[in-house]
């Protein structure tokens, strides 16, 4: 059986990597959606859906894009929805293959209505799909679902690779801003007992309260999420409270356990008139004295605290549940099933 220090010390890292994940994750989200990422991503899905040359100004995506039954999913103030499920896809375009006309359809009307399509790909593959559906409207719309599920799984992955760079790179920075650097971490852990008993406490509450599932929307998937514009403000509301709540919390205290941070000098004695004076340090000073506090070392601890931090909060939590059932018990621990992470 492993030592039970070295075990504490395991639980202390991977509890400040979860909770900085936890911290990240949650930033990134609201990043995220204040772009309006997820709303981009699904428009650039459909214009490589529907368009020969990539652009938006192509006939069938314009009209998609323009088309009220599109619109209708659009926010009060015309910001693009962040998911379109397969149905209302097919739905959009099989009213704008109809004439922009939701009933009477057939496919004899739809047709047509492709036919009128200017020469391409786009065109081709539509009457690819109505020659296999023969008669069967309900045949076409089942193609057109799965079409635009199987380029939208492309889309999702764009989201994730764009996410999962974001969280680096707010990794990095929560990293460099609090000077977390892993190599102090796992130094103040190995020398300092009282400092790993306490990160070791903080850890077992913090697992007690991810098991409930009221807190399981900590470290749940939403990628490309299906929530609707209610759902989003509620999710953005949970999301700044959690940054609030963790900054101020688990963070601030790990950072006084671990001594994390900078030592920044607010005041310098100044000789005056054979008197020493306290004076306010200037912002350039302050900056000086940050610098001189780097080091290749501590650049290298951040970016391997960025590292980890971007493998996402599930991967943490169910590491230290498996890390903290075995110091409990001297056991492997049970499998759980855990929420995947959104990047």
């Amino acid at each position: 059986m492993l030592n039970s220090n070295v075990l504490d010390i395991v639980i202390g890292l991977v509890f400040i990597y979860l909770i900085l994940s936890l911290f990240a994750s949650a930033i990134n989200e609201l990043v995220m959606r204040w772009l309006y990422s997820r709303g981009k991503n699904l428009k650039k899905g459909i214009v490589n859906l529907l368009s020969d040359n990539g652009k938006e100004t192509d006939i069938l995506v314009s009209k998609f894009l323009q088309s009220p039954s599109f619109r209708k999913f659009c926010s009060s103030n015309n910001t693009l929805p962040s998911y379109l499920t397969d149905r209302r896809f097919a739905e959009v375009l099989l009213f704008i293959l109809n004439g922009d006309n939701s009933t009477k359809q057939n496919i004899g009307s739809i047709k047509k209505g492709v036919e009128a399509l200017p020469e391409g790909n786009t065109r081709q593959w539509l009457m690819a799909l109505i020659t296999e559906a023969g008669e069967n409207l309900e045949d076409l719309r089942e193609q057109l679902k799965s079409w635009y599920n199987d380029v939208m799984q492309r889309a999702s992955g764009w989201y994730k690779r764009k996410a999962h760079l974001f969280l680096f790179i707010i990794g990095f920075l929560i990293s460099m801003v609090m000077d977390a650097d892993t190599f102090q971490i796992v130094h103040k852990l190995n020398n300092d007992p009282l400092a790993r008993a306490e990160l070791v406490k903080m850890a077992e509450l913090q697992l007690a309260l991810l098991s409930e599932d009221s807190a399981q929307t900590a470290i749940t998937d939403y990628s490309l999420d299906s929530l609707s514009n209610n759902q989003n403000r509620q999710r953005i509301g949970q999301l700044e409270q959690r940054v609030d709540s963790l900054f101020t919390n688990q963070i601030a205290q790990s950072q006084s356990i671990l001594g994390l941070g900078w030592d920044i000098p607010q005041t310098k004695s100044v000789l005056v008139a054979g008197e020493k004076i306290q004076h306010k340090t200037s912002l350039g000073e302050k900056i000086e004295s940050i610098w001189s506090q780097i080091s290749f070392q501590g650049v290298f601890g951040w970016l391997i605290t960025a590292l980890a931090i971007s493998l996402g909060a599930p991967f943490w939590y169910d590491l230290l549940n498996r890390v903290a059932s075995l110091r409990s018990t001297g056991q492997k621990p049970v499998d759980k099933e855990m929420p995947k992470s959104s990047i």
